[in-house]
């Protein structure tokens, strides 16, 4: 009974080309209700035929016609699986038993039905086996398998180590397989957190990069509004020197208007005041006319009106000097001011087209208005003398 188990698990173990999850796969489907005791590939197959040749003959010592029967029957099935009729067939032959795969079609499933499987020790010993080996957990329809145990012990009780040794490959197999695939599902899952965090920290990170461009440009909105009241504070200053200086230039005109008014006036005085001269004169030579038999007496009242009109003049001619003074002071302020309301014109300007064009350009400084004037504007009026 050994061999047998000896050159199934020496069938089984010379695959070493095929991968996991075919084998998988294979052991899943072996586990369906086509209940299937053992797969071979084609690839296994044509690559290893001697050597399981050469395995079950040194094992069981085998004819050599039996086994060409039988790889021409396994090769001629071509379905990577041995049903229980096939292994019992095809195996069968090889030990030089009967043909009983009629028997076993022709068994009546009311036998098999009717028999309490957790009675006999055969199938006791069949799921003592199976709960040893950890199949218990990897089978679904199990009575199947009993089953199969009890007709193998009941027909071919020397194949049953082979069963279970193929069993016992098949569990080890599958249980690899659930291993295998319980690491590939952790694995998945630590990828899928990974990602997950990955995820999470790209959007943080987009996040973050969202939120610090919003208060960088909220601050660059903010110094921007800043700036942009800066200016229109400057603007504001400037257009409210602009209207002091337009109103002092109409208060300075409207003082040379009067100062010329006054002129006219002090001309017309010196008319007056020559053709009074003109009439003194007349009067004295008059007077000389009419008193000469008085001259010495008057002499000295003539030198003394002499002097009088002599200082009249003098007077006179002081008082025009200042007055054309005055003008010529008043003249030079009032081209200082034309050409500070030019200036500040253009300044405005200069100051409307950066504004337009950019906000960060500096302004000009503002300078007072006493820079623009002279000391003489300062400087308290020159008293007005009138002759008497």
């Amino acid at each position: 009974m050994a061999a047998p188990c000896q050159a199934g698990h020496a069938a089984l173990w010379l695959h070493p080309d095929l991968k996991r999850r075919r084998r998988a796969h294979k052991l899943r489907s072996w586990a369906r209700p086509k209940s299937c005791l053992c797969f071979v590939t084609k690839r296994a197959r044509a690559s290893s035929r001697s050597e399981i040749c050469r395995g079950y003959r040194a094992s069981c010592h085998f004819p050599p016609n039996s086994w060409r029967r039988f790889l021409r029957v396994w090769t001629a099935w071509s379905n990577g699986f041995l049903t229980p009729v096939e292994f019992n067939t095809g195996l069968g032959e090889l030990v030089g038993l009967e043909d009983t795969a009629d028997l076993s079609q022709n068994q009546p499933e009311e036998e098999l039905n009717g028999l309490d499987l957790s009675e006999d020790p055969t199938v006791v010993r069949a799921v003592n086996v199976l709960t040893e080996l950890g199949g218990d957990k990897h089978f679904k329809d199990q009575r199947e398998f009993f089953s199969l145990w009890y007709e193998l012990q009941k027909d071919r009780p020397e194949l049953l180590s082979v069963l279970e040794g193929i069993l016992i490959h098949a569990v080890s197999q599958l249980q690899d397989c659930i291993r295998e695939r319980d690491s590939l599902e952790q694995a998945l899952r630590r990828r899928e957190s990974e990602h997950d965090q990955m995820v999470r920290s790209i959007y943080e990170d987009m996040e973050s990069q969202i939120r610090e461009e919003r208060e960088k440009r909220s601050a660059q909105e903010s110094i921007r509004q800043k700036q942009r009241g800066e200016l229109e504070e400057v603007l504001r200053i400037r257009d409210q020197d602009l209207e002091n200086t337009l109103s002092k230039q109409k208060e300075l005109e409207s003082r040379i208007q009067q100062l010329s008014a006054e002129q006219a006036n002090i001309k017309a005085h010196n008319v007056q005041l020559r053709s009074l001269n003109v009439q003194l004169q007349e009067q004295v030579e008059h007077s000389k006319e009419q008193l000469q038999a008085a001259l010495a007496q008057l002499g000295t009242l003539q030198h003394s009106a002499d002097q009088e009109q002599m200082d009249r003049q003098r007077k006179v001619m002081r008082v025009s000097r200042n007055i054309q003074k005055e003008k010529e002071s008043l003249l030079r302020q009032l081209e200082l001011l034309r050409d500070m309301n030019r200036r500040l014109r253009d300044e405005k300007d200069a100051q409307e087209s950066q504004k337009r064009v950019s906000h960060n350009h500096s302004v000009l400084p503002h300078l007072p208005i006493n820079y623009y004037l002279s000391e003489d504007l300062c400087s308290p009026w020159t008293p007005k003398i009138y002759p008497t």
